[in-house]
């Protein structure tokens, strides 16, 4: 695959007449980037848990999975399910756990924060940190 090339990089080649199959390379990377994050919005938190106890997959791919989500709400659950599962290694967590609660603040809506942070509170592990949260809400 060639290397990742910046809108600007492409205009300027468009722009100048200069090879146009750059162009064709940013497209197919649009529409990869495109489909892997319309199939990270769609997994089902329960699920993508379940793939992680019974070993279809492994913590890292569900994290990088957790971090295509741009749905805010939809990534903190996604974030809430994973951390239920014990055998994440401590960097996994702190992960998780710095993701869900960036993420709830970048939340527009506050009746949806609120949501999804009382979701967050549900977890044990993570009832220290919202303290934190809570001066930036």
């Amino acid at each position: 695959m060639s290397e990742i090339v910046s809108y600007q990089a492409v205009l300027q080649q468009v722009n100048t007449g200069a090879d146009l199959a750059v162009f064709g390379d940013y497209v197919r990377e649009l529409l990869v980037d495109t489909t892997l994050n319309s199939i990270a919005e769609n997994q089902v938190p329960e699920l993508v848990e379940r793939a992680i106890v019974t070993g279809l997959w492994s913590p890292d791919y569900a994290i990088k999975l957790a971090n295509r989500i741009t749905d805010g709400p939809r990534k903190v659950r996604m974030c809430a399910a994973l951390l239920s599962i014990e055998s994440l290694n401590e960097q996994q967590r702190h992960h998780l756990e710095s993701a869900a609660f960036e993420t709830v603040n970048t939340i527009e809506y506050k009746d949806s924060r609120f949501n999804t942070l009382f979701e967050l509170i549900q977890l044990r592990s993570l009832r220290p940190q919202l303290q934190d949260v809570a001066c930036c809400t």
